[in-house]
């Protein structure tokens, strides 16, 4: 059964740990969190709190990726945070912003034109 409580824990000690400067450590500890989540998900996908805490730490899973040089890691981290969440709904600009931050990502990657589109989803959500 996976425990939100060992998931959030876990989170909260990565972030510390990123934080801190130590991304190894942190991405570590976000890949354990991350599993937790995905069960509790599949479990219960229902659980709204649960797919909003893993937003986040995909998003600060996305950061420390980036920080250490891994750019298609951290735009694959994205592009999970940006399915999870889309799930959560939210305003225009919550979603705008997210969709930025996955062209960010795709653009360090390398992936031009998928930054254009996500950019491009970017402005769409704002209207």
């Amino acid at each position: 059964m996976p425990n939100r409580r060992f998931a959030r824990r876990t989170h909260r000690e990565a972030a510390r740990l990123a934080a801190a400067g130590d991304h190894p450590a942190a991405l570590a500890a976000f890949a354990a969190a991350a599993v937790e989540y995905r069960d509790r998900l599949e479990a219960h996908p229902g659980d709204r709190a649960s797919r909003e805490d893993f937003a986040d730490l995909l998003a600060a899973r996305a950061r420390s990726f980036a920080a250490v040089g891994d750019y298609a890691q951290a735009y694959a981290a994205e592009r999970e945070r940006d399915r999870v969440a889309d799930e959560l709904g939210g305003d225009g600009a919550e979603r705008a912003g997210r969709r930025l931050d996955l062209a960010e990502a795709a653009v360090r990657a390398g992936r031009l034109l998928t930054a254009a589109v996500q950019a491009d989803a970017a402005l769409g959500a704002l209207d």
